[in-house]
Order: structure tokens, then C-alpha cells, then sequence
């Protein structure tokens, strides 16, 4: 368990934790002849580069991947199944004569006319939308040719520890422009707010870090362009590499009227 812990922890692994974790792996396999090289070139190592780590790191996996494949005692397979949400259970029958250990991941995706709920763990997420003098305006009616300003709020409500390594998405409806200021000279400074901002047609995308106890306000310009009815998509902020810290709002309905 000390061993495959931090392997399977919700945070992502650097090469040397990676390391470790699968040298300890080979003492699994202490009797296995053609591992106990590998153990040495780990102990003294391939080389001091990252290069040589990241190689040692394959070396090992595979050897280890190996040596399960062709040992009739360990058993190590990939089910990949589309599951049907009506019925909201899983069964999971073992048909040989060891022990089974099982890990289930679930990957869903909304449909298109489906609507996402606003949920959020680890930070707390807000959007509004206000007018050219600053008063609130609803997305679900707006005059064609409205200028106004998405208010994204990002708070971190941990008081003793930070979260580094942020993407907040905000997508728009088909019916909204982002102004872009970069092309209007009027973009101004990040002032430490991100890191970096990835403007598209469709959407904005922060890359950032925020403080404990902390929060952090982005503003994106928009324009109401075309008429019609469209899907607002739903603001989405996480941690690229912690899959506990996650935020979304929910999606709704935009209209942009004449």
C-alpha cells in the first residue's frame, strides 16, 4: 500500500517519485532473475539527466509489464465498456481462482441538449454579467450589439495551502464575440492575475496559481453579435493535475434579440 499510494493518488507523480515507487514495485519479484539488474542500474542509476531518468522509468514499467504478462500467477487486463446510466449499477464477476483487484473509472459526457448542473469541490466558482455602467444584465436576453463584461470569480476556501497548475474555461455562445483587446491595444497587463491566456474565437482559457484563503476575479469583454437562440455553455475551473479540485457553473440557455 506505502508503495502503490502515491501511484494512484488523485495528484500527478514527478519522474522521481515515479522512480521510487517502481523500484520498491520489484520487490515483488525478488526470485525473477532478469529483474535483478534493473534493480541496480535504479540503485546507481543510468545517468544524471533527465533523459537517463526518464528512461530508466520505461525500462522499469515495461520489464514490469512484462514479467506480468508471462507470469501465470498475475493476471493484469483492460475492460472498456459503455454503460448504461438507466440502470446505475455495475457488476463486476471474477471467473478465476485468485483474487481479483478492481479499479472502475466512469467517463461521461453531457449531450448537446442536456443540462449541466453547477457543481464544485475543493474551490468556488462564480459568474455574472454586467453592462457598460457596471449594473447586472441576464445572458438570456440580450440586445444585438450589447457590449458587456463576463466577471469570473475563482476562490480557494483552503486556508493553509494554495493550488497551483489552474485552467479556467470560459466558453461562449455561438451567438457572443469575445473582443480581443490584444488586436485593439488595449490589453491590459495580467498584473500577476495569470500566467498566461489563451484567447480563441470560442472561448478564453487561464492558466494561473492561487494563494490559500485567496481569490482571483478575470473580466472578459463580450459582444452580442447575432441574433438567435443559443446554448451558454457552462465555465469550467480546475487543476490540471488534481482531479479533487474542480468547478463548473451551470449551462443554460443565451438569447441575443434585435
Amino acid at each position: 500500500m506505502i508503495v502503490c499510494n502515491p501511484l494512484s493518488f488523485p495528484r500527478y507523480s514527478n519522474c522521481n517519485v515515479i522512480k521510487i515507487c517502481l523500484y520498491g514495485c520489484l520487490g515483488l519479484f525478488e526470485g525473477n532473475i532478469h529483474l535483478k539488474n534493473i534493480r541496480e542500474l535504479l540503485k546507481h542509476g543510468i545517468g544524471n539527466n533527465l533523459c537517463g531518468l526518464f528512461y530508466q522509468i520505461i525500462f522499469v514499467f515495461a520489464k514490469c509489464i512484462a514479467y506480468c504478462l508471462y507470469n501465470p500467477c498475475i493476471a493484469y487486463g483492460i475492460v472498456n465498456a459503455v454503460l448504461n446510466s438507466e440502470f446505475g449499477s455495475v457488476t463486476v464477476q471474477n471467473t478465476s481462482d485468485g483474487p481479483a483487484y478492481v479499479r472502475m473509472t466512469v467517463v461521461s459526457q453531457a449531450e448537446p441538449s442536456a443540462s449541466i448542473p453547477a457543481r464544485a469541490t475543493g474551490i468556488a466558482l462564480n459568474v455574472r454579467y454586467i453592462g457598460a455602467d457596471g449594473s447586472a444584465i441576464s445572458p438570456t436576453s440580450i440586445r444585438q450589439g450589447t457590449e458587456f463584461t463576463a466577471v469570473i470569480r475563482v476562490s480557494n476556501p483552503n486556508i493553509s495551502e494554495g493550488i497551483h497548475n489552474m485552467a479556467l474555461t470560459e466558453m461562449i455562445p455561438s451567438g457572443w464575440e469575445i473582443i480581443n483587446e490584444r488586436m485593439t491595444g488595449e490589453d491590459i497587463p495580467s498584473a500577476g492575475k495569470y500566467d498566461y491566456l489563451d484567447i480563441r474565437d470560442d472561448r478564453n482559457v487561464f492558466y494561473f496559481s492561487i494563494a490559500a484563503g485567496s481569490y482571483k476575479e478575470f473580466r472578459v469583454r463580450l459582444r452580442a453579435a447575432y441574433e438567435g437562440k443559443f446554448v451558454l455553455p457552462s465555465v469550467t475551473c480546475e487543476a490540471m493535475y488534481d482531479s479533487r479540485v474542480f468547478a463548473c457553473t451551470a449551462s443554460g440557455v443565451a438569447e441575443v434579440t434585435r
